[in-house]
């Protein structure tokens, strides 16, 4: 059964990296790519459950099957929007390398604990977490500006996603404190207002997701710190700096339109 779930662990990333492919050469047929689509979600499930060792109606599997389904439904939307292109065949392969690098943490956290890094799970969801954000307000900008889609609606969708990615975040660094629910709260405020801000700004939505991740990036940190080993004046300015600097870059290197 080991040997088993280590093909599971290989094979799954292969398959979506292929699957991912192949949408560049039949992506004229819709029902191609919502075939497709639609059969490797049932893969990454289906090889979730086999290596996750926790019943499928228990919180445990689905804190830590979340994440790498909702990066899938992110990375789906972002893939339907690119053009056919190096661009495409670059996400499926960091997507694919992904996936493996989860799933690998996964298999030594359950089945080889001697080999498992302290924290690699919880540092491995961070990481998940700013992707999926990344990504999801990517493609809701992307829809705004080329759609011009209700901007309430899209606002609702990323809060609804940013909900769940927080909770799950919370419950795999094991913060229980009834606290947490006033540090979602006033996260989920701040990317409401700064994602509407943003909206009305003369940049593409390339920019204006990396500027508003880099912000998320720096409350998520700064809140971490404070309730996991507190928060000094070391740890804050240090967040200050790196945020404050990211986005002056992106501002300075981009193309306003």
């Amino acid at each position: 059964m080991i040997f088993f779930r280590r093909i599971i662990i290989i094979t799954t990333p292969i398959l979506s990296f292929l699957a991912f492919e192949s949408l560049n050469y039949f992506y004229r047929d819709p029902r191609f790519v919502f075939g497709i689509l639609g059969a490797l979600f049932c893969v990454l499930l289906i090889s979730l459950k086999v290596i996750i060792k926790e019943k499928v109606r228990t919180k445990n599997f689905w804190g830590l099957a979340i994440l790498p389904l909702l990066l899938y439904l992110a990375v789906c939307n972002f893939i339907l929007i690119l053009s056919p292109g190096i661009l495409r065949h670059l996400v499926a392969v960091l997507f694919a390398l992904i996936t493996y690098a989860y799933f690998e943490n996964l298999f030594l956290f359950y089945y080889n604990r001697s080999s498992y890094q302290v924290n690699s799970l919880e540092n491995t969801a961070s990481f998940y977490n700013l992707m999926i954000f990344f990504l999801i307000v990517l493609d809701l900008n992307a829809i705004n500006s080329l759609l011009n889609y209700y901007l309430w609606l899209l606002i609702l969708i990323l809060l609804a996603i940013t909900f769940l990615i927080l909770v799950q975040l919370f419950w795999i660094l094991k913060i229980n404190k009834p606290i947490r629910w006033v540090y979602v709260l006033v996260i989920l405020v701040m990317v409401m207002e700064f994602f509407w801000a943003i909206s009305f700004l003369p940049i593409n939505f390339y920019v204006a997701a990396m500027i508003l991740t880099i912000i998320y990036y720096f409350v998520l940190g700064t809140l971490r710190a404070k309730i996991v080993q507190g928060l000094d004046k070391k740890i804050l300015l240090r967040y200050i700096i790196i945020s404050i600097l990211l986005i002056i870059v992106i501002l300075l290197t981009s193309h306003w339109v």
